[in-house]
């Protein structure tokens, strides 16, 4: 993960290559991870956001919702998709 300071402040970004699985499962094995952990363990959430992975847990959920078609768009590509900040 690496911090890069743009007119709206420090934007979080990862490795984007293809891993193990593809992007959009990563995705949604993340969403799952987070909505159980924001629903089922409230302490767990806290000790999340006041750790190292709040930068990234905070870009997950700002980026995530915008950048799923494109993900999903990849898959079906098999290429790498992304567009950032995209506001659908």
């Amino acid at each position: 993960m690496a911090s890069i300071l743009t007119r709206n402040g420090y934007r979080y970004y990862c490795y984007l290559e293809p891993g193990d699985y593809p992007h959009l499962a990563n995705s949604l094995l993340c969403a799952f991870y987070l909505g159980v952990v924001a629903r089922y363990r409230p302490l767990q959430a806290a000790k999340l956001l006041e750790s190292e992975l709040r930068p990234l847990v905070s870009e997950f959920i700002s980026l995530c919702p915008d950048q799923f078609l494109y993900q999903l768009v990849g898959q079906i590509t098999e290429r790498v998709c992304v567009v950032p900040m995209a506001k659908l």
